[in-house]
C-alpha cells in the first residue's frame, strides 16, 4: 500500500474516530441537561380534561371510501378469481 493511501486510510479512521467523540459527548450533554432540567421543573403538567375521540373523516364518507375500496379490489382481482376457480385453486 502506498504512502499516500495509508494517509487517507488513517486520515479517514481518524475522522470516524473524532466524529463517534464528538457524537456521544453531545448526546451525553444533551442528556444531562435534560436531566438537570427535569429535576429543577414542578413535575409534570396536570393531566387535560376528558379527550374527546375526533375522527379526520366524517362516518358518512368513511363508509363511502370503503365501499369504493372494495369495489376497486372486487374489480382488479375478479379475472384471477375466475381464473383460479376455472382451475379449482
Amino acid at each position: 500500500m502506498s504512502l499516500v493511501r495509508k494517509q487517507k486510510v488513517l486520515s479517514f479512521c481518524v475522522g470516524i474516530a473524532g466524529a463517534g467523540a464528538a457524537y456521544v459527548s453531545t448526546q451525553k450533554l444533551i442528556w444531562q441537561h435534560a436531566a438537570d432540567l427535569a429535576d429543577h421543573s414542578r413535575g409534570s403538567p396536570p393531566p387535560g380534561g376528558i379527550k374527546t375521540k375526533h375522527t379526520l373523516v366524517d362516518e358518512h364518507y368513511r363508509e363511502q371510501a370503503i365501499r369504493q375500496w372494495n369495489q376497486a379490489v372486487d374489480k382488479t382481482f375478479r379475472p384471477v378469481v375466475e381464473a383460479l376457480s376455472k382451475r379449482n385453486l
